[in-house]
């Protein structure tokens, strides 16, 4: 019997990292990113295919997760060495099988 869920298709597992700001020795905060989910199934779809250095901050890529998936606004996912910054999410109606993140990947 096949599904009729768009779910089988999310080949790649990826991680989901979530920032805490604990404070450094002299009492500041830190920004730090930690891992919040492990092995989550998900699909990386190129959104905006333009490559110049002014649009970097623009939402670049969709990423599509279960929608019982907790992610939020602000968190990273990684992707095979990769990182993306989720700018937005989106499809969070119970009807639909899928929630799809708008991200722009975190350049070194």
């Amino acid at each position: 019997m096949t599904s009729k869920s768009p779910i089988h298709l999310l080949t790649q597992r990826v991680s989901i990292l979530r920032s805490t700001t604990p404070l450094n020795d002299y009492g500041l905060p830190v920004l730090t990113w930690q891992t919040h989910l492990k092995n989550v199934p998900a699909k990386l779809e190129l959104f905006d295919s333009h490559s110049s250095t002014a649009t970097r901050e623009h939402v670049r890529y969709k990423i599509h997760f279960p929608i019982g998936i907790d992610i939020q606004q602000m968190d990273r996912i990684s992707i095979d060495q990769r990182l993306y910054q989720v700018l937005v999410v989106t499809n969070q109606d119970s009807a639909n099988p899928l929630k799809t993140v708008l991200t722009t990947e975190v350049l070194p």
